[in-house]
């Protein structure tokens, strides 16, 4: 498995690298990130495909929890599925899902986890995410 380098991956993303940092147009003036555009996720999956060695059920994995992702946010996939699925899927696409996702998508209410950890009121994202507090982490999405 190949990695990506800073320059790499801001050419995937359609982004400029500057002495500070990232110039991005997915960040809007309150910092938000914005979802990303076909355009940008056909890259950083073609740009995985062309450096993958391994099974292709991981990098099949990794490809739909980006397009995932995208529509829920990186929150929502951090209490739907394991730390460990997602550091192997960011490793595998060259990217950091907290940086290239929205916090929460426009479809995050579709993750019966979101819905739950929402509805509860819950203060403490990490300790849903460490599974600390039981029963809350699915991948299980409804309508």
């Amino acid at each position: 498995m190949a990695t990506i380098s800073t320059d790499e991956r801001a050419l995937c993303l359609g982004v400029e690298v500057s002495e500070r940092g990232y110039t991005s147009p997915l960040l809007m003036a309150d910092k938000k990130i914005k979802k990303l555009t076909n355009k940008q996720i056909g890259k950083i999956c073609n740009r995985a495909f062309d450096n993958f060695n391994g099974l292709a059920g991981n990098l099949n994995s990794a490809m739909g929890m980006l397009h995932v992702g995208n529509r829920v946010g990186w929150r929502t996939l951090l209490i739907m599925f394991d730390k460990k699925t997602i550091k192997r899927n960011e490793n595998i696409l060259g990217v950091k899902f907290k940086e290239i996702l929205p916090e929460e998508g426009d479809c995050a209410d579709k993750s019966v986890a979101w819905s739950t950890y929402k509805k509860l009121k819950l203060t403490n994202f990490w300790k849903v995410v460490s599974g600390d507090i039981k029963g809350v982490k699915t991948p299980k999405l409804e309508q």
